[in-house]
Parts: structure tokens; sequence; C-alpha cells
């Protein structure tokens, strides 16, 4: 009779355990959650080449209004860079704001306040492990004056969620969060992907 080494039996249970192992439900992999976050809050873009029109909403994604309480934010600005040829760029100088579900609202000074119904764009929404982050703008001049010129708010949401949020699968409960604070709009209009005209303000 031919015997096998123990090796090999291990080997051969090992197989067959996981052959009829019961597979185990699948849940969304974070980068869909990611996506499905991207598409309900799409970014905008503002005008910052031209400094009659400086901080209007050029290319509109997801309009949304503050709903919470007032939150601190800091002047737009734009600097001109370069020694020959000069390029204007964005300071992204935001007002931070900290939220965590169920703990409330932290948030740095800042010489603006938005306050609440004020309509807001985003301009970029990143990923830091379960943190969300999102740069908003005032839709409209905050009215506040700086030399003599009106100026748009800039404030920086960050969403503390923990890290079950995206191990759960789901992106509507983070959705219901960021909501609170920043909820859609009536008139909201989302870009239509590859038309980039749909998003064209006249």
């Amino acid at each position: 009779m031919k015997r096998y080494g123990l090796p090999l039996v291990l080997g051969v249970l090992a197989i067959v355990l996981v052959a009829v192992a019961p597979t185990r439900p699948t849940t969304a992999a974070p980068q869909d959650i990611r996506r499905e976050l991207a598409r309900r809050f799409q970014p905008s873009q503002i005008e910052i080449h031209d400094p009659a029109r400086a901080g209007e909403v050029t290319r509109r994604g997801t309009m949304l209004t503050l709903a919470a309480e007032a939150v601190p934010a800091k002047p737009f600005r734009v600097v001109e860079v370069g020694r020959t040829s000069k390029v204007r760029r964005h300071v992204m100088d935001f007002a931070r704001v900290d939220i965590t579900p169920g703990r409330g609202m932290t948030a740095e000074a800042a010489p603006l306040t938005v306050v609440p119904g004020t309509r807001m764009v985003i301009l970029e929404i990143k990923f830091e492990g379960s943190d969300v982050r999102m740069l908003a703008h005032t839709a409209e001049p905050l009215g506040a004056k700086v030399d003599g010129d009106l100026v748009y708010g800039c404030t920086e949401f960050v969403f503390h969620f923990p890290p079950s949020a995206f191990a759960d699968g789901a992106a509507e409960p983070m959705v219901g969060v960021i909501e609170q604070w920043l909820e859609g709009t009536p008139v909201d209009r989302t870009c239509r992907e590859g038309i980039r005209e749909i998003c064209l303000e006249p």
C-alpha cells in the first residue's frame, strides 16, 4: 500500500476545504463608493484668468445650499506667478470645518462667514482614508469687501467617517450625512459625462 506524506495530505485537505467553503456576499469596493460620492457631488469650475469675472462659476456641477449652521470662509484669491509670462492661479486657501457624525463640528477662525441658505459649489472632492474632503466655493459673492472688491468665500468641509462606513458598501448613509450640511438645490443641474456644454452658465 502506497503511503503519502503529511504535506501532501494537508494540501489536498486545504483544497477540499476551499472548494466547499461557502461564498461570502460581496460589498461595494471603496473605489465604487468614492465614485458614487463624486457623481453625487460633481465639481464645478470658476473663472480665474479674467480679473473682472474672477470667482464666477463658469462650469457648474452640483449646486448645493448650506443647510446647517454658519461656517467660516476665507476670501477667494488669485495671484500672478511667473517672471516673463504671468499666469493667474487660484490660491487654494480654505477655512477648514471638521465634521464628525454624532459629535458635531469644529472650525478654524476665518474673516468671512457663510450663513445657512448660501449656495455653494464643490471645486474638488478628495478621499483620505475614511475622510471625505470637499473644497467648496460660494456661488455668489458674500458681499464682504477686501480692498473694495466683492469676494467669494472658500470653505473646506472635512467629514470624518468611521472605517466601517466604507466597509458597509453603501454610499447613501454617507450622502445623508453630507446633505445635512450641504443639500441639493431645486435648480440643481449635474454635468452629463462627455458633454461640457450642458454645464456652462449663460
